[in-house]
């Protein structure tokens, strides 16, 4: 009953507009959930209606800024990410009411989701080949190395490679014709 009031709150403060409300974020009017947000909380996708309600509470009360990304899950199946982004005030009746914003962010998240996917493909790539792979950018000195780079020259996974200079810096000083390059990276 208390997490309805305050969602009605929260949806007459964030000021959705019925545009956005019924054709962009939750498909209902604002009179759809001007005295009862339970249409809010229906399509609330059920892996994450329990974070929802427990981070509008929270909100609540501490009066602390409310930050989440979740999902809503409508009646045709269709799932949007969305993320939502509001302070809380106490008026002087007790009621609580968050300004704020609600926006959809799923084109982000699949984003998001293609590129951990082409990671996992570019090392599963990689891996495969039986090639040891590394890649150093010079003008910020970060590097990486792959699994098999480092099992390759006997380095673990330990060992502390994240640089370009802590790589050459491995180098044995017996290669002289690197020693030169070495000596360079040091005044770098």
């Amino acid at each position: 009953q208390a997490i309805v009031r305050t969602i009605i709150a929260m949806a007459h403060t964030l000021n959705l507009n019925e545009m956005c409300i019924r054709d962009r974020i939750y498909r209902v009017s604002p009179e759809e959930v001007r005295e009862d947000a339970s249409k809010v909380f229906d399509i609330l996708h059920p892996d994450d209606y329990d974070k929802v309600a427990k981070s509008i509470q929270e909100s609540a009360k501490n009066l602390s800024p409310w930050s989440l990304e979740y999902r809503v899950k409508f009646a045709d199946a269709t799932v949007r990410w969305l993320y939502g982004n509001a302070l809380p005030e106490k008026e002087p009746g007790g009621a609580i009411l968050w300004h704020g914003y609600i926006m959809d962010i799923t084109e982000t998240k699949q984003i998001e989701q293609d590129l951990i996917e082409s990671e996992y493909r570019w090392k599963f790539a990689i891996e495969g080949s039986g090639d040891g792979v590394w890649d150093w950018n010079i003008k910020t000195d970060q590097a990486k190395f792959s699994k098999l780079w480092r099992e390759m020259l006997g380095f673990s996974e330990d060992d502390d490679l994240e640089t370009g200079r802590a790589w050459v810096n491995l180098i044995p000083v017996s290669y002289t014709h690197l020693d030169v390059y070495k000596r360079q990276m040091h005044n770098w």
